[in-house]
């Protein structure tokens, strides 16, 4: 995850004649449309429409690239982006809220993930279905202490800003990443040398298969920016590392704002495929007659 963008204050103050601007504009452009524009929509969609089920977990790690989001654009919205010398309890504010953000988002993934290597351990450790109702039921405890984590791990880093640096938070919120990732790994080989696990997992409103593919497609992306953002040069006014640092709201929303049934209900997928039909009504059209 990205670092305290107090960096992004420093560099802006006079936008109007610092080439940085392309790159403040295009940072807050992706930071705003998903974590403040896409994703409340999904979650919107959620409250709104019941055939749309997610788990509390999925749904608690949208709500933590909304919270991720909001924690970089308080100077922005407050309208202290471009100032000189903007109110400095509100940088301080807003850096506290960066540095907990930054942890939350990759701990909310790594939660979601633990439950789900949970309940594909617990199928393919049961020979049958009654045997694996009550073991996941035991089980079912731990998604009260996954779903507080993320908050608690948010709480703990923004009390913790004078103490941590910046880059050691990225390195903690890498080091998440890849711990999520061999999960997912741990998950998807199950998936492969269990078929029943694939079947079972189908009928679980907890643990929909598609999910799985979704999550591995974000880690690998947030786990190769973040690397990608420690690794190039520090200049934050560089346009490349602008758009990977603002990426990550957006990229979230797109993983998983594109599954079937969210696109049926906003009427998307009717719609492409009426302009899919139209266009080959078009190639097929037959020749006039004289």
């Amino acid at each position: 995850m990205a670092g305290p963008s107090v960096s992004f204050r420093s560099y802006t103050r006079d936008v109007s004649s610092t080439p940085s601007f392309g790159a403040t504009v295009v940072y807050f452009f992706l930071q705003i449309f998903g974590g403040h524009f896409g994703i409340p929509i999904i979650l919107l969609t959620l409250l709104a429409r019941k055939e749309v089920r997610r788990h509390p977990l999925v749904v608690n790690f949208l709500v933590s690239w909304v919270v991720y989001t909001t924690s970089f654009c308080l100077l922005l919205y407050s309208g202290s982006q471009i100032r000189a010398n903007p109110p400095p309890a509100l940088c301080a504010f807003q850096a506290s809220m960066i540095y907990g953000a930054s942890i939350m988002a990759p701990m909310a993934a790594l939660a979601f993930v633990l439950n789900l290597f949970l309940c594909t351990r617990t199928v393919a450790l049961c020979i049958d279905d009654e045997e694996f109702a009550p073991v996941r039921k035991r089980e079912m405890r731990y998604v009260r202490l996954f779903l507080a984590a993320p908050w608690l791990g948010f709480l703990a880093c923004s009390s913790a800003m004078i103490v941590v640096s910046a880059f050691k938070i990225s390195a903690i919120a890498g080091i998440i990443m890849v711990i999520t990732l061999v999960f997912e790994g741990i998950v998807a080989w199950k998936l492969y040398r269990l078929h029943k696990v694939s079947a079972q997992l189908e009928v679980l409103d907890d643990c929909p298969l598609p999910i799985v593919v979704r999550a591995i497609i974000a880690t690998v992306y947030s786990l190769q920016a973040t690397i990608t953002c420690l690794v190039i040069s520090n200049d934050t006014t560089s346009l490349p590392k602008s758009i990977l640092l603002g990426s990550f709201p957006t990229a979230a929303f797109i993983v998983f704002g594109t599954q079937a049934d969210l696109l049926e209900v906003w009427g998307l997928t009717k719609l492409y495929t009426m302009v899919r039909r139209l266009a080959r009504g078009q190639k097929r059209a037959p020749p006039c007659e004289i």
